[in-house]
């Protein structure tokens, strides 16, 4: 028997695998087997709290914790503020959730550019893939206007892997591919 884990977090089920997400910091905080075994970090606040954060605009340290840029000086703490900040959740049902961070007065004080971070969470059998993409809004950006980024992740749990998720369309919809010849997938 598991505790319970706060009520706004969103549980995604397969047949292998169950997933819970917490939209404060789009973060996933559990990953369990069909056993219910955990497959994840547990947060123990004596060592450290966080699970699997999302780190955005940045991840590591910056020199002083500080940047230039628009000829101001800004303050952006380690890994960014992305980990920190509640997430819209834009879409879910039993396998997948998508949600969404989008700028706002106070990431403008340390990160001044307009941007919607998408994070999609699925499971499918004993695999569970992350896609995360940032968008510009504006020609400002480092990025540049409408810019996209994807980065998924993809990770299986205790059987081969012999189909991989890729992205189809939209953030959060995959579709299975067999992976290319000569890699492991």
């Amino acid at each position: 028997m598991h505790p319970p884990h706060p009520t706004d977090w969103i549980e995604l089920r397969s047949d292998g695998l169950s997933a819970a997400i917490d939209p404060q910091g789009a973060q996933l905080s559990h990953l369990r087997d069909a056993q219910g075994r955990e497959l994840l970090w547990n947060g123990d606040p004596a060592h450290w709290t966080g699970r699997a954060p999302i780190l955005f605009p940045i991840v590591g340290s910056l020199n002083e914790g500080q940047y230039r840029g628009k000829q101001t000086t800004y303050a952006l703490r380690r890994h960014g503020f992305a980990r920190g900040r509640r997430f819209e959740v834009v879409s879910v049902d039993r396998h997948a959730v998508l949600m969404r961070l989008r700028d706002d007065e106070a990431s403008r004080a340390a990160y001044p550019f307009a941007f919607e971070l998408d994070v999609a969470f699925r499971v499918e059998g004993w695999q569970l893939c992350i896609e995360a993409r940032v968008g510009a809004i504006d020609e400002t950006s480092p990025m540049g206007r409408s810019a996209r980024t994807a980065s998924p992740i993809i990770a299986s749990f205790g059987r081969t892997m012999r189909t991989s998720c890729q992205r189809r369309g939209r953030p959060g919809s995959w579709r299975r591919t067999r992976p290319r010849s000569g890699t492991s997938g």
